[in-house]
């Protein structure tokens, strides 16, 4: 049920994007003026003055530009080969909208935290950065929030694939012989042949889950990390996004597994 045109366009994309993070990540070393620490030591040493251009930055610039192009565009290669596990054309495009957006809340929880064991090292910094990737986050997962509400109303894989799980348990349930005295001593299959495995988890359990671990936690925590951001108590706030990555992380495993019960 996948779109096999656009499997051959993931490889390719997915070189690009790591061969293009390479000068990138080489110029970002190289430049002395790149991030807040390197502006004020280039304003202190008298180099602010020489003007804002300079090769290195315009180089730096170009390919993080083009690594970031690349990366959407595999985002979007990704969206369009699991599209057709949606049921209609609506749910398509939410489909290819949500590998974004997951993208957006993953990477914006990766960075913040990142972004907190600076602060402890260098506690004198602007909260300024750490406020705006924590933002980041939570419009992430307000987005996401939104996206699960309207992707509910106009029909998903997972929910279409709960009621296919109910009826297949039901069916297992009525198939299943029951065991008696006379076959204990020859093996008998439990399981009738050709009938799928069903999760020791309902799907309901597992919606419940994502949303407990991928929503609900993460949007407290988060509205916390950012509180204690503006208070400049660091320490705390690096704690609180340690637990926001774990139940993020949590919550797009159960996503995903959710999403692709439909193959």
């Amino acid at each position: 049920r996948l779109d096999k045109q656009w499997t051959g366009y993931a490889g390719p994309t997915l070189l690009a994007f790591l061969l293009l993070l390479v000068p990138y990540l080489l110029f970002l070393m190289l430049d002395r003026r790149a991030g807040v620490d390197g502006k004020e030591k280039a304003l202190h040493t008298g180099e602010e003055k020489t003007g804002p251009f300079s090769v290195l930055r315009f180089l730096r610039l170009v390919s993080g530009g083009l690594a970031s192009a690349a990366g959407l565009l595999m985002l979007f290669v990704l969206g369009m080969i699991y599209r057709p596990l949606a049921p209609s054309p609506l749910g398509g495009v939410l489909t290819v909208l949500s590998f974004f957006i997951a993208a957006l809340a993953v990477g914006g929880v990766m960075t913040s935290m990142w972004l907190g064991h600076w602060y402890l090292v260098t506690p004198a910094l602007s909260e300024r950065p750490l406020l705006f990737s924590t933002a980041v986050v939570l419009i992430a997962i307000v987005f996401q929030i939104l996206l699960t509400l309207v992707g509910a109303t106009v029909g998903s894989p997972a929910i279409s694939t709960a009621a296919t799980h109910a009826t297949q348990s039901t069916a297992t349930a009525i198939a299943t012989p029951m065991p008696t005295s006379s076959a204990l001593s020859t093996p008998t299959a439990v399981k009738p042949a050709g009938v799928p495995t069903v999760s020791p988890l309902s799907m309901d359990v597992l919606g419940w889950l994502r949303i407990l671990l991928g929503f609900a936690f993460p949007l407290v925590l988060g509205a916390l990390t950012w509180k204690l951001a503006r208070e400049r108590s660091f320490q705390s706030a690096t704690g609180m996004l340690y637990l926001i990555v774990v139940m993020t992380l949590a919550g797009e495993v159960l996503a995903r597994g959710m999403f692709l019960s439909a193959l």
